[in-house]
C-alpha cells in the first residue's frame, strides 16, 4: 500500500508524543559502496534485514513497543506492506530532504508536541527499541535525550560514535532548535550531524540534555560493509 500524506495541521491536532522516522537521506555513501555485481536497492532503507526492509522493520517495532503516532519524513511517497501508519511529506526544490538537522528543526518549529526523532537507517534490537520508547515516555518535560553509541560497537565492528534517536519534550523545543542552528552554522564543526550535539548542549545549555549509550547490537547502515556486518549479527541475534 502507499503511505498517506499528512500535514503539520494533522500533527498538531493532538498534544500526545509522536515519532518521526527520518528517511530522507540520499544514501550517497550507500550507493557509492555497492559492488557492481550485487543487486541491492539504491535506497538503503529498502534493503532487507531478516526478511523485512529496514524501514518496515523500524515501523513494526515501534508499533509493537508503544501506541504513538508515527510519521515518516521522506522526499517521496514510499510504498510499504505495513498498514495503519501515517506519513508526513513535503516538497523540496531539489527533490531531496534537507539535512537531518534541518528536518528536525522543521518539526520543532511547527509542532509543540513531545517528539521522538528516530534515524531511519538505524537497525535496533527489540530490547533497544523498547528501551528508547519507554525511557522517552517517562521524560515528560524534563530533558532532551540523545540515544546512541559513544564509541566502537563490539558486535558489528563499527568504530565511530553515532546518534540513533533524539527525544525532545515540549518545553525543550526551542533549546534543541537553537542548538541545531548553532551546530550547523558553526564554521569549526566539519561534521554537520548529531554526533557533537550533546557536547554543544552541555556547553551552551547546561543540564538540558542527557546522553544514553545503547551498548548492544544496535547500529546504523551507512555502507554495504555496514549492511553485511549488521545482517551477520541480526539474522542470528535480532530477538535479543
Amino acid at each position: 500500500m502507499t503511505m498517506k500524506k499528512s500535514s503539520f495541521q494533522e500533527i498538531n491536532e493532538s498534544k500526545d508524543p509522536y515519532i518521526v522516522v527520518l528517511a530522507g537521506g540520499k544514501s550517497e555513501r550507500w550507493t557509492a559502496s555497492l559492488p557492481s555485481n550485487i543487486d541491492l536497492p539504491h535506497d538503503k532503507l529498502d534493503a532487507v534485514v531478516d526478511n523485512e526492509t529496514i524501514l518496515e522493520r523500524n515501523i513494526r517495532l515501534f508499533k509493537e513497543s508503544i501506541n504513538w503516532d508515527i510519521y515518516v519524513f521522506s522526499p517521496y511517497v514510499r510504498t510499504t506492506d505495513i498498514q495503519l501508519h501515517s506519513f508526513f511529506w513535503d516538497s523540496f526544490e531539489d527533490g531531496a530532504c534537507p539535512s537531518k538537522l534541518h528536518a528536525v528543526q522543521s518539526f520543532l518549529e511547527r509542532s509543540k508536541r513531545p517528539v521522538l526523532f528516530y534515524f531511519g537507517d538505524v537497525v535496533a534490537t527489540i530490547a533497544a527499541m523498547k528501551y528508547i520508547v519507554e525511557y522517552s515516555s517517562k521524560c515528560h518535560n524534563n530533558k532532551i535525550v540523545i540515544f546512541g553509541k559513544s564509541g566502537p560497537n563490539r558486535f558489528t565492528g563499527t568504530m565511530w560514535p553515532e546518534v540513533y534517536a533524539l527525544y525532545a519534550p515540549s518545553n525543550k523545543h526551542k533549546t534543541l532548535f537553537d542548538a541545531c542552528k548553532s551546530q550547523y552554522e558553526d564554521p569549526v564543526m566539519t561534521r554537520k550531524d548529531f554526533n557533537p550535539l550533546y557536547d554543544l548542549l552541555e556547553r551552551e545549555y547546561p543540564s538540558s540534555a542527557v546522553r544514553i549509550d545503547i551498548g548492544d547490537q544496535t547500529d546504523d547502515v551507512d555502507s554495504y560493509l555496514d549492511y553485511i556486518r549488521i545482517r551477520s549479527v541480526f539474522e542470528i541475534k535480532h530477538n535479543e
